[in-house]
């Protein structure tokens, strides 16, 4: 197990995300659900039947987003109502790559690191989930016209109050 988010309004109630089993759901000390591919939007890594999550986070509209390493589709979202829905990020990283830990800031940016010297992406859904046409989507790096994040590799985030 790798990842650990506890429902904001239910202690009770918590995921676990393993590095290849998927995400265990967790209530009152008794497994709910062990979300996976079949039964999710999360995905396996191509030519295994590895699904392995990342990091997860809660925002404050009580959505449980999830990183899911090792496809294009690395974040989704698990929502209140029970519904998963993923968002894909072709083109901006290759199959394969592996997404690491997951920061929501208070305008509800999702950034997430790419561990290994490659760098990071944000995710900017613009405050309407199921309108995908209106989502933002960049992948930062170390050279200039990628970010200019400084050094070489990024191990972990915080938002700046200011």
């Amino acid at each position: 197990l790798l990842a650990a988010a506890i429902e904001p309004e239910n202690p009770n109630h918590f995921f676990l995300g393993s590095w290849g089993w998927g995400l265990m759901e967790m209530n009152g000390g008794t497994v709910v659900n062990n979300w996976n591919v079949n039964n999710s939007s999360l995905r396996s890594k191509p030519d295994y039947h590895w699904v392995g999550i990342g990091d997860m986070k809660y925002d404050t509209l009580g959505n449980l987003w999830v990183v899911n390493s090792n496809v294009t589709t690395c974040l989704n979202v698990y929502k209140p109502d029970g519904t998963w829905q993923s968002f894909d990020f072709a083109g901006l990283i290759p199959t394969n790559e592996t997404v690491g830990s997951l920061m929501i800031t208070h305008t509800g940016k999702k950034w997430m690191i790419l561990p290994r010297n490659q760098g990071m992406l944000v995710f900017d859904d613009n405050g309407t989930l199921s309108n995908t046409n209106d989502d933002l989507k960049r992948r930062l790096g170390f050279t200039a016209g990628t970010g200019m994040i400084p050094g070489t590799e990024v191990y972990c985030m915080a938002e700046d109050d200011d």
